[in-house]
């Protein structure tokens, strides 16, 4: 099967605006806690994102974009990748605002809980923490990740994860983006990787 990294769409050069959010309010959560592959059971549904101007009022797209580096779906994207039996996620719903305060329905964060090992490292490139630039509890974990090969074995069953290794990205099956597509979905852009048999 073909897997790819998942990418928040670049949207810079274009003249068509499009909503992103410049401050929010999480209710005492941080990014890495939609990161960590976890069910969050204490979700009491009174975390935000706003945007700051006019100009970033547009109307979002299915993956939203918003300073935070959350993953956020809309209700559409969210249906379609129900429909396609994309589990594995847990959905936590979240305020839109625009600048004036009014509202978009109908988003939540995209809490990925699939977490399989599946990274070779023998066929990847990346880099690790050392005692020099962290923690003691940090040293040999990996701090970036250049290039990714997944293990075709430990990604059965799955249509997206994050890696125990390195729990910041997110990587798609090709039957996640064949009903992204079809769909006529909207926020992402897809990057191949290696899967190695």
């Amino acid at each position: 099967m073909i897997w790819y990294l998942l990418l928040r769409s670049d949207k810079t050069t274009d003249d068509v605006p499009y909503y992103i959010s410049t401050k929010s309010d999480l209710d005492g959560f941080r990014w890495w806690n939609f990161a960590e592959c976890k069910s969050i059971e204490a979700w009491r549904n009174r975390a935000w994102i706003q945007s700051a101007a006019t100009l970033q009022d547009s109307p979002p797209d299915d993956g939203l974009a918003n300073d935070d580096g959350l993953l956020i779906f809309s209700k559409r994207m969210q249906q379609a990748l129900d429909a396609g039996g994309v589990g594995g996620i847990q959905y936590l719903p979240i305020r839109i605002l625009k600048s004036d305060g009014t509202e978009y329905q109908d988003y939540s964060i995209a809490n990925i809980l699939n977490c399989p090992t599946a990274l070779d490292r023998k066929r990847s490139q990346f880099s690790v923490f050392t005692a020099d630039d962290s923690e003691p509890e940090d040293v040999g974990r990996i701090s970036s990740l250049l290039k990714a090969a997944l293990n075709q074995k430990a990604l059965d069953g799955f249509h997206i994860i994050r890696l125990v290794d390195f729990l910041e990205a997110v990587y798609v099956s090709q039957h996640f983006v064949d009903f992204y597509t079809t769909k006529h979905l909207t926020g992402y852009l897809f990057s191949r990787v290696e899967v190695a048999d």
